[in-house]
C-alpha cells in the first residue's frame, strides 16, 4: 500500500467546492436532476478529501473500499456530526437563555 498523496486533500476539496457552487447555481436555475447529481458529487469529493489524509489514492479509486473507510472515519469522530455547531448556536443565541 502506498502513502497518501500530499496534494490530494487540496485537489478533492477544490473540486468539492466547485461541485457545490455549481449545484447551488443549478438549483437556482431550477434544474433539479442536475442539482442532485452535482451536490452528490460535492459530498463525495469532501469525503474523499478527508479520507485522502490517511488513505492512498489507489484505495480511493476502488469504490468498493470507500464505504468501509468512510464508516471508519465516522466512527473516529469524537462527537456526532448532527450535534456539531448546535451547542454554539444555543450558547450564542440570547433568545435561548
Amino acid at each position: 500500500m502506498s502513502a497518501p498523496h500530499p496534494m490530494a486533500y487540496d485537489f478533492f476539496y477544490k473540486n468539492a467546492l466547485e461541485y457545490y457552487v455549481n449545484g447551488r447555481a443549478s438549483a437556482f436555475c431550477g434544474c433539479l436532476f442536475t442539482t442532485g447529481n452535482l451536490l452528490h458529487h460535492a459530498v463525495e469529493m469532501m469525503l474523499k478529501g478527508e479520507l485522502s489524509r490517511t488513505v492512498s489514492l489507489e484505495d480511493l479509486k476502488d469504490n468498493k473500499k470507500v464505504p468501509p473507510l468512510a464508516a471508519e472515519l465516522l466512527d473516529g469522530l469524537q462527537e456526532p456530526l448532527s450535534s456539531r455547531g448546535s451547542e454554539r448556536v444555543r450558547r450564542d443565541d440570547p433568545g435561548t437563555r
